[in-house]
């Protein structure tokens, strides 16, 4: 997930010291697959339970460096894989 250097820094805020795995909720546009094509369901809030940063040292390392620009952050599930989806309200958009 590519990330600007303020939502990379809300990441780590999350993860902590240690790395620890934290709740994420993103928001953006979702499609569902009907009839051989993809349905626009409009704007969702996915909330993942439990999400944890596999490159934690390389965003630390770019984040103290102090450079700017956008970098890979890496993720995968923690402890569970459980996700909650909704709909999101007008004008709801993905984090940046």
């Amino acid at each position: 997930m590519p990330l600007t250097a303020p939502a990379a820094d809300k990441l780590l805020s999350q993860a902590g010291p240690r790395g620890d795995s934290f709740v994420l909720t993103l928001a953006g546009p979702q499609t569902v697959m009907a009839a051989g094509g993809h349905l626009p369901v409009g704007t969702v809030l996915q909330f993942i339970r439990s999400t944890r940063i596999t490159n934690l040292d390389e965003v630390r390392s770019w984040r103290q460096a102090g450079t700017d620009g956008t970098i890979n952050v890496q993720l995968e599930p923690g402890e569970t894989r459980e996700m909650t989806l909704q709909a999101a309200s007008p004008g709801t958009l993905a984090f940046g």
